[in-house]
């Protein structure tokens, strides 16, 4: 990814999280208005990504998203788990056809 794909993706990033502000408190499977909602560290300082770093993407059943969301988002804002994972709401997550 060149510098300049790197910043629009940051950029596009910093305006989903902006928008998902109101439903941080949700659980992922009442929200059907964004994309992704987000967690973050409470205590900054944080290392910077390198391009060996990952993320934590949960998508899911309701039932399952929510407990597991519930726990992930505990541990991201009091800095035991990463800097920043996503949740996608059940409602945004793409239905696979069923195999026969």
């Amino acid at each position: 990814m060149s510098r300049e794909q790197a910043e629009e993706h940051e950029a596009r990033i910093a305006g989903q999280m902006k928008l998902a502000v109101p439903f941080a408190e949700m659980k992922p499977s009442t929200v059907s208005e964004v994309y992704w909602i987000y967690s973050t560290r409470r205590e900054v300082g944080y290392p910077k990504p390198t391009e060996r770093s990952g993320k934590w993407i949960l998508t899911g059943d309701a039932a399952r998203i929510d407990k597991v969301w519930a726990k992930v988002k505990v541990d991201t804002e009091e800095g035991r788990l990463g800097d920043g994972p996503r949740s996608r709401p059940p409602s945004q997550t793409p239905r696979l056809p069923t195999p026969p």
